[in-house]
């Protein structure tokens, strides 16, 4: 029960990656925030809470567009009213499109910069603003920002801004004893990696690590741990590959 007494907020917790977030979390005896974009996505984040309950732990979940600003900042003072302030904020959220940069529209690479950089850099500014000294914030970028490919670049470039924001939002809110990190993820076996992946992007994907396969949800949760405990105080500022060896810088 190394968190208890803190308070988690997670960013798209209503299922893969973040719901084992936030199930972690609480188990390790945080009160979680369960966040969740849209009312398709209620009755699984209501399930999330209702396991963590089951399990004896403490959570709630609200909605929120994080791309619509007023209702970010309403989450994040919906939460600190609810649970009296926010220790930890784990940001999930993302949009992925896979096509040429010559046929890419103005709209589609708004829609990924809304939520890969703009929500990004905007849920940092208000875990700035409302954590408590010896905080924790952890985003997830990809590990597409450290590899040389076609068909991503509006998704990888806005992730590479939201690493640029964990920087210097590290080096900003460092001395209150608050890390900022950002863990990046090679290709999942989820519905968002599959959505843009037929079967020869998934066979070539798997062939890059030497496990030679895909990485899967849970193989992010010890890294989450770490970064969100005591024992990750002294990592901050950083972007760090977890892709079991497909790409490395």
């Amino acid at each position: 029960m190394t968190l208890a007494g803190k308070v988690a907020l997670v960013l798209g917790a209503s299922r893969s990656m973040g719901r084992l977030f936030a199930e972690d979390l609480a188990a390790r005896g945080a009160r979680v925030a369960v966040h969740y974009n849209s009312a398709g996505s209620a009755a699984d984040a209501q399930q999330v809470v209702a396991g963590i309950v089951a399990a004896g732990g403490q959570a709630r979940a609200w909605q929120a567009d994080l791309t619509d600003l007023a209702e970010l900042v309403g989450l994040f003072d919906t939460v600190q009213r609810a649970f009296g302030g926010v220790d930890i904020v784990v940001n999930t959220a993302g949009r992925i499109a896979k096509m040429p940069i010559a046929e890419m529209d103005e709209a589609e690479y708004d829609a990924l910069a809304a939520i890969n950089s703009k929500a990004a850099f905007f849920v940092l500014r208000e875990a700035a603003r409302r954590l408590r000294d010896n905080g924790r914030v952890v985003s997830v970028s990809t590990s597409l920002t450290a590899a040389t490919t076609g068909l991503y670049a509006a998704y990888a470039g806005g992730k590479a801004a939201l690493e640029a924001y964990t920087r210097a939002l590290a080096k900003e809110v460092g001395h209150r004893g608050i890390t900022v990190n950002a863990i990046c993820p090679g290709p999942l076996d989820t519905p968002f990696f599959h959505a843009n992946a037929g079967p020869e992007a998934v066979t070539w994907a798997k062939a890059q690590a030497p496990l030679n396969r895909l990485g899967e949800p849970a193989d992010l949760v010890g890294i989450v741990r770490l970064l969100t405990g005591p024992d990750g105080q002294w990592i901050n500022g950083q972007s760090i590959l977890v892709n079991g060896a497909m790409v490395a810088r």
